[in-house]
């Protein structure tokens, strides 16, 4: 996933419209959608700076918009070991229909997985 498209998925989680996210970038009003929907498009890629205060907007740490992400299938394992060492505490769990679950034992990722799963069912409901 390049840099527009994980804005433009972290803008959605967030509610937000191109328009509405530009203008909190300061960029006028008349130019806020247009400038969003390149950066998205990947016809310009916004600066270091840029990036910064989206992701400020967005609620999200910048490393979430710029870090590549082309992890396979295959590297579920090895990412999975390094979360076990990130959090100590992560325990895997079976729920009563007997699937495996994650639970990392954090505030921060517990309240986020949180608002994730909110968002996520009103995304369903709205389809």
């Amino acid at each position: 996933m390049n840099i527009g498209e994980k804005i433009k998925r972290l803008r959605k989680l967030r509610g937000m419209t191109q328009k509405e996210l530009g203008i909190a970038l300061g960029i006028p009003k008349d130019t806020a959608s247009v400038r969003i929907a390149q950066y998205e498009g990947n016809y310009r890629v916004p600066k270091k700076e840029r990036i910064q205060d989206i992701a400020r907007i967005l609620e999200v740490e910048t490393r979430c918009i710029t870090i590549p992400d082309e992890h396979k299938e295959d590297d579920i394992s090895y990412l999975l070991l390094e979360m076990e060492e990130m959090f100590p505490r992560l325990a895997l769990k079976k729920d009563n229909k007997g699937r495996l679950l994650l639970d990392f034992q954090n505030h921060k990722i517990d309240t986020f997985l949180g608002q994730w799963n909110k968002k996520e069912m009103n995304l369903r409901m709205d389809l």
